[in-house]
This record gives C-alpha cells, sequence and structure tokens, in this order.
C-alpha cells in the first residue's frame, strides 16, 4: 500500500498498522489506533461498540489531522469528546494503551488532554500517561458519575496536550482516583452532596499545588475512602493549592513524604467537614507562609495522627493538627515547633484529646499560642521526650487544657520564655502527675515587659510533681507586672512534690510551690500540700498552703505534710494557712492566721505543718529588711542538721524559735 493510496481512500476500512507513519484510524466501533506525538503507537478501546465513521472526528480531536485524514502524520489526542452522543455513551468505559514503536520511536505513555461527557454518566477511564482533566456525570447524582480513573499522572503537562484548564469536575460518585506518579496543580472536584464521594485515591508520586487557587487539589462533597500519597503534598501559592478535602469524612489517609504548606492560605492541608480517620505522614507537617498552610484538621472528630518527621509552624494556624469534636492519639516522632504566627505548629481540639506523644521537643515561638498543645476539654496522657521550651508569645510552647489532664511526662526541661504563660503545664480540672527529668526554670522579664506563669506548672488538683534536676524562678528586672515565673501551684491540693536538684529563687522573684487545700476535706484534715522533698537546697522559695493557684490567701485550714531538704535553706518561708502580715514577710511576729470573705475557716480544723527536717543549715540573708519564717497554727516539728527543735505538741501562739546566724528566721504558730 502507497501514500498516494491512503490519500485516495474515501471510505473507512479495518486494517493492521505497519511499521510507517499512519493517521488515526477507525479499526472498528469501539477501537481507534494513533501515533503519538513521540511516535508510540497508541490504542482507544471504548467499552461499548458507539464509534461511526460519521461520529469518530467529533469524537476524537488532535492537534492536527483526524480520524483517516489524508496527512499521515504524528499526533496529539487533544480531546475525546462524548458530549455528542449523549445516552448512548452512559455507562462507557475508555482504555488508551501506548507502545512504543520499534520503527517510530516512543517513550511507552501517551497524554491526553481532555475527556468531555459533560451531562454523561461513564463507566472506568484508564489512559496510559497524563491526562489534562475529565467531565463527567449527569444531573442524577445518587448514580456514579463515573466507574473510577485511572492514569499515570494527573496535569503534569499543564493546558498544552489539549485541556483548556485541569479541572475535573464529576457529578455523582467518582468510583476510584488511581495515579501512579503525581498530580501537579490539576483540580479534581466530585459534587452532589452526600452522594458527592470518591471510593478510594492512591497517588504514586506527589500531589503538589501550583500558583492557581485550587490547584493540586481533590475535594468532595461527600465521603472519601482511604487515601495514598506516595510522595509529598505540598502546597502553592494560592487558596487551597496542594489539598485534599471532603465536605463529609475521610476514612484514612497515609502521606509517604511530607505534608507541607505553601504561601497560599489552607496550601498544604488535609480536612473534612464532619471527621477525619487516621492519618500517617512519614515525613514532616510544615506550615508554609500561607494562613492555615499544612494544616491536618476537621470540624468534627479525627480518629488519631502519626507523623514521622515534625510538626513544624509557619503562618497564621499553620503547621497545626486541628478537631472541632475530639482528637485521638497524637504520635510526632520529631519536635514541635512554633513560628512567628498566632496558633503556629500546634495541637488543639475544642473537645477531648486521647493523648500526645512527642519524640523532640514541643518549643514555642514568637506567636500567640505558637508551639503548643491544647483542649478545650479532658486530655489524656502526654509525653514528650525532649523539652518544653516556652517562646516570646503568650502561651507559646505550653500544654494546656480547660477540663482534666491524665498527666504529663518531659524528658528534658519544662523552661519558660519570655511571654505570659509560656513554657506552661496548665489544667483548670484535675491534672494528673507530672513528671520533668530535667529542670523547671521560670522565665525572665526586662524593661517594660509583663511576664507570667511562664515556667510553670498550674492545675486545680495535681496528683504530683517530680523534677529530675532543680526548680529555678526566673529573674524580675522589668517595671511591668511579673508573677508565678518558676511556679508549682495547685487551686485545690497538690500531692507530692518531689526535686531531685534545688529550689532556687532569687531576690527579685522567689520559687513558689502552693495549694489551697483539699478538694473536699475530711473531719479534721484538709491537705494542701501532701510532701515536699528536695534533695539539694532551697533558696529564696515560699511553701505556701492556703493560697489558691493565683495567689490569694483562701484557706485558713490548710496543711502540709512533711517537708524534707537534703541541704541548706536559705531566704525562704514554708507557711500553713497563715498570712505575712502587712509588711509581706513570715516569722516577724506580725503573721497572722488567713481570714476574710470567702475563707475557709472552720473551728474543728487546724493548719499544720506535720514537719519539716532540714539536713544542712538555715539562714536567711545578711543585713536585709527581709524575714522568713516556719508558720501555722500548729507544727509539728522542725530538725536542722540533725538537731530537733523544741517545739510544743499542741497548737500554740507562745511556740516562737530563733534560728540561724543571720538572725532573721522564726518558726511560729499563729
Amino acid at each position: 500500500m502507497t501514500r498516494s493510496s491512503i490519500r485516495s481512500r474515501s471510505a473507512l476500512r479495518l486494517e493492521s498498522l505497519e511499521h510507517r507513519e499512519v493517521p488515526a484510524t477507525l479499526v472498528n466501533a469501539s477501537t481507534l489506533t494513533y501515533q503519538d506525538v513521540d511516535g508510540d503507537t497508541v490504542r482507544v478501546t471504548f467499552s461499548k461498540p458507539i464509534l461511526t465513521a460519521g461520529n469518530a472526528n467529533t469524537v476524537f480531536r488532535f492537534d492536527t489531522g483526524g480520524v483517516d485524514d489524508s496527512v499521515a502524520t504524528r499526533q496529539q489526542l487533544r480531546a475525546i469528546d462524548l458530549t455528542s452522543l449523549g445516552a448512548t455513551a452512559t455507562g462507557v468505559g475508555i482504555t488508551t494503551t501506548a507502545a512504543r514503536n520499534s520503527q517510530t520511536g516512543g517513550d511507552g505513555f501517551a497524554a491526553v488532554g481532555q475527556i468531555d461527557a459533560t451531562g454523561i454518566d461513564l463507566g472506568a477511564i484508564t489512559i496510559d500517561g497524563d491526562l489534562g482533566r475529565v467531565r463527567a456525570g449527569d444531573d442524577a447524582i445518587a448514580t456514579p458519575g463515573l466507574r473510577g480513573l485511572t492514569a499515570l499522572s494527573l496535569g503534569r503537562y499543564g493546558t498544552t496536550t489539549g485541556a483548556p484548564d485541569l479541572t475535573t469536575a464529576i457529578g455523582g460518585r467518582l468510583g476510584f482516583l488511581r495515579l501512579k506518579t503525581d498530580l501537579t496543580e490539576a483540580y479534581v472536584t466530585v459534587q452532589g452532596g452526600d452522594d458527592g464521594d470518591i471510593g478510594s485515591i492512591t497517588i504514586g508520586g506527589s500531589l503538589t499545588g501550583g500558583a492557581a487557587s485550587r490547584s493540586g487539589r481533590i475535594e468532595a462533597t461527600g465521603d472519601i475512602g482511604p487515601v495514598k500519597v506516595g510522595g509529598d503534598v505540598r502546597g502553592g501559592e494560592e487558596f487551597e493549592s496542594g489539598s485534599i478535602y471532603a465536605g463529609g469524612r475521610i476514612v484514612a489517609t497515609t502521606i509517604g513524604g511530607a505534608l507541607r504548606g505553601g504561601t497560599g492560605m489552607f496550601s498544604g492541608t488535609i480536612g473534612a467537614g464532619r471527621a477525619l480517620g487516621t492519618v500517617k505522614v512519614r515525613g514532616d507537617v510544615a506550615g508554609g507562609g500561607g494562613p492555615s498552610s499544612g494544616l491536618i484538621g476537621t470540624e468534627g472528630r479525627v480518629a488519631g495522627v502519626t507523623v514521622g518527621g515534625s510538626l513544624l509552624g509557619g503562618g497564621a494556624d499553620g503547621g497545626r493538627i486541628i478537631a472541632g469534636e475530639a482528637l485521638g492519639p497524637v504520635k510526632i516522632a520529631g519536635d514541635v515547633f512554633g513560628g512567628a504566627d498566632v496558633n503556629s505548629g500546634t495541637i488543639f481540639t475544642a473537645g477531648t484529646l486521647s493523648a500526645v506523644r512527642i519524640g523532640g521537643s514541643l518549643r514555642g515561638g514568637a506567636g500567640t499560642s505558637s508551639g503548643s498543645i491544647s483542649s478545650d476539654w479532658a486530655m489524656g496522657p502526654v509525653k514528650i521526650t525532649g523539652s518544653v521550651i516556652g517562646g516570646s508569645a503568650y502561651q507559646s510552647g505550653s500544654i494546656g487544657t480547660g477540663s482534666t489532664m491524665a498527666g504529663v511526662t518531659i524528658g528534658g526541661s519544662l523552661v519558660g520564655g519570655t511571654g505570659g504563660g509560656s513554657g506552661l503545664v496548665a489544667a483548670s480540672g484535675a491534672m494528673g502527675a507530672v513528671r520533668i527529668g530535667g529542670d523547671l526554670v521560670g522565665g525572665s522579664a526586662e524593661g517594660i515587659d509583663t511576664v507570667w506563669d511562664s515556667g510553670a506548672v498550674i492545675g486545680r488538683r495535681i496528683a504530683g510533681v517530680t523534677i529530675g534536676g532543680s526548680m529555678i524562678a526566673g529573674t524580675d528586672n522589668t517595671s511591668a507586672g511579673f508573677f508565678d515565673n518558676g511556679a508549682i501551684r495547685a487551686e485545690d491540693d497538690l500531692g507530692p512534690v518531689l526535686i531531685r536538684g534545688n529550689i532556687i529563687g532569687n531576690a527579685t522573684n522567689p520559687a513558689i510551690i502552693s495549694g489551697r487545700g483539699s478538694a473536699k476535706p475530711k473531719g479534721t484534715r484538709d491537705i494542701a500540700i501532701a510532701s515536699v522533698t528536695v534533695l539539694g537546697r532551697v533558696e529564696y522559695a515560699q511553701i505556701l498552703a492556703g493560697v489558691d493557684s493565683i495567689g490569694n490567701h483562701m484557706n485558713a485550714d490548710a496543711q502540709i505534710g512533711a517537708v524534707t531538704v537534703g541541704g541548706d535553706w536559705i531566704a525562704s518561708s514554708l507557711a500553713a494557712g497563715a498570712n505575712a502580715g502587712g509588711n509581706g514577710y513570715f516569722g516577724d511576729g506580725d503573721d497572722v492566721k488567713i481570714s476574710g470573705v470567702s475563707v475557709k475557716d472552720e473551728s474543728q480544723v487546724v493548719s499544720t505543718i506535720a514537719s519539716l527536717t532540714i539536713g544542712g543549715q538555715v539562714m536567711g540573708t545578711f543585713d536585709g529588711i527581709d524575714h522568713f519564717g516556719i508558720v501555722a497554727e500548729n507544727v509539728g516539728s522542725v530538725t536542722i542538721g540533725g538537731t530537733r527543735l523544741p517545739l510544743n505538741s499542741s497548737s500554740s501562739s507562745d511556740d516562737v524559735a530563733v534560728v540561724g546566724i543571720t538572725g532573721d528566721f522564726n518558726v511560729c504558730e499563729v
């Protein structure tokens, strides 16, 4: 057969392809073959015999030539357009297969610009190459708009292969989306209310957003089944670029690489309106410059989140894990770092938080609440292998709940920053045991900065606190407000406190341990602090029973168990149910029993310090105007350096002993 005979052919007939350039050929009513632009031999197969000589050039559009055209050339299939076929094309499946030709070459893949079946429900589509877009689905959204889509990639070549844009729009359910490699800047939207589902999503490579809004995005108005992305999910420059979203729920999500936000709002995100199943990200979850970028979140429940890398803040609300109702276990193998903007690098739920485990450190940034873990309702156990370090903004580098907290374990130190509430562990309700492997360090301030609750543990009830290192208060060099920076405070009662190092305050700011009293006192018992044990020394500290979490004297009946100090007791006071009087110094004769409106004071209950044992010596300060003391209605015993002071065994206001070489330390019973 010669080229001249091809040109003179006026009717379609079936023939086998030879190793030479030929135009697109209609093989039969369901099959077309053509030569791709790089030489591959491509076969297009329909699942129904709907092709004819009369509609072939309407259904198939190429960049040059047509079906059985007289021009022998390589062709780019720009469109498969079924709209003119109407109901005839309902349910049809489409498969393209490319094979390298030994004579003309090729890469074994053939890109298709678009498939347009607007208003028509389709069967499954398989494209052996890149696809620009698909339009499918009729108005009956209860029926699947597209049974499934399989392609090598989606959007890789942009609109150069023939699609006017990269928006795949499906009316009704999409059975599945399977891409062997990447989704690049394409937008897949499945509409249909609760029926607008996607059965599953599998992307072998990465999902990448670009410079257009919703580029690199997959969304469904209904539910999305299991999602698997082998590479990264990367946000772009505009709104919701590089993202996956379901109006209902996403069953489960696995990302083999990282989830990274871009400069666009909500870029680089995994989200759902109602619920998220488990989310697993092998790499980092990182916020970008855009607000709410690099985010995992839902208005409902998140079953759980596992991050193999770190959670890193970016712009406002960026690098964030958030749930409106409840958040299951969260595991971060690396660090959680806050950023420069509000709520960046955070874990938050307006409901309950099951548990959090961080393999690295929790560090606040310059943004309010950055680098924080928080819940409005009950919080389960929190375990951090590294340190918790406050930043320069309010509540940065903090752990807090508006309800109960099961307990906190910090392998390193709890360190306050220059922001109020930074480096803070706090619960409005009961708190389980707090264990800190290193130091508890309060924040410091200079100039006119106001700092409070920085480097502190505060709860309504605290089961106990163990510090492997020392408790060190911050330094007050500011003319503004400064309090509770290096403190342990309980609104009600505080369990046993063990500090393996020292308690070290300073002349500008004492280290404080306090408890108001038992939430449910029984009989003559009202234990505010169960016990305090310090293996090292105590310097510039105040251990106070009867005082609430903000320092108000509220309980005249408060009691403290045994207090034991291995080293020296320097410039520090221990008081139960007592007020320091007008000058604010304990042990100088004007100490009084706590009194006033709303103060608990029952006649049968006596404020008590069970015992104080000091292994070293006791002293105040030399040539100072301050004073220190051990004060309660009843002080059980005081032993210093192995010597027990001669105190009365019963409650008495007459027992006063001057102790130490500085002459400014007394034991007083009020």
